[in-house]
């Protein structure tokens, strides 16, 4: 679900401002850039877990969101290998690390994750969690972060120290979930969407009669036509 995030930056840079034709060019008109059809103040981003961390990084990539809203997502790749702390996230993709320990004739270290990092998801490692906070808690209008005290995939204890000095990151931590999202997380990032996203008519809730909850991302979009959408 967070490829989303990822396919609308791919689009809308096609279509940047300065790829377009300037006035001086043989054509009669050029078409309006994505900057004056959208206001961004209106356009949110945001997911659970791979949805979370697309999100997170959608949120540094373009100025065009306002609003994230990253549940379960949000994780200090280079800390985690740094301290060893990453047995959880990579048993979610065995394969690349066993491959990888293999090849080099040893255990899965944190070497080798480091390596399988570098190929399979460039420049991760160069991300300090704690300046990445600050940075888009600051520039953002609304960045929610959710996260289960005992989710062993996203350490909390490196959210927690990241997110401290950053006031403008929302964190809610639910004491008793592991890597899921409970009623009190998912009302809170709802509520979140509906405080900073002004044109925003009817926010997303999560439904959740269990703890365990269907994977969701939302995005939040207005046009210039001034009407409120949610998909």
């Amino acid at each position: 679900k967070g490829f989303a995030a990822q396919n609308l930056i791919t689009n809308l840079e096609v279509h940047r401002p300065d790829s377009l034709p300037s006035s001086s060019d043989s054509q009669p008109s050029s078409p309006q850039p994505p900057e004056d059809l959208v206001d961004s103040r209106s356009v949110g981003v945001g997911g659970v877990s791979l949805g979370g961390m697309h999100g997170l990084y959608a949120g540094l990539a373009s100025q065009q969101y306002s609003t994230l809203a990253c549940l379960i997502g949000v994780q200090d790749f280079a800390k985690a290998v740094r301290d060893s702390t990453f047995e959880a996230r990579i048993k979610t993709i065995p394969g690349p690390f066993a491959l990888e320990a293999k090849r080099s004739g040893g255990p899965v270290d944190s070497a080798v994750v480091e390596r399988v990092w570098k190929k399979i998801t460039p420049g991760i490692l160069e991300f300090e969690l704690p300046v990445l906070l600050k940075e888009l808690g600051a520039e953002k209008q609304g960045f929610y972060v959710g996260q289960g005290a005992k989710d062993p995939r996203n350490p909390i204890q490196y959210v927690k120290e990241a997110a401290e000095g950053c006031p403008g990151v929302s964190l809610v931590i639910d004491e008793a979930a592991a890597h899921e999202v409970s009623d009190s997380c998912g009302l809170a990032s709802s509520a979140s969407l509906a405080i900073n996203l002004p044109t925003l008519k009817a926010p997303f809730r999560l439904s959740a009669p269990q703890r365990q909850t269907p994977l969701l991302l939302g995005v939040w979009l207005r046009a210039a036509t001034g009407q409120g959408a949610g998909a």
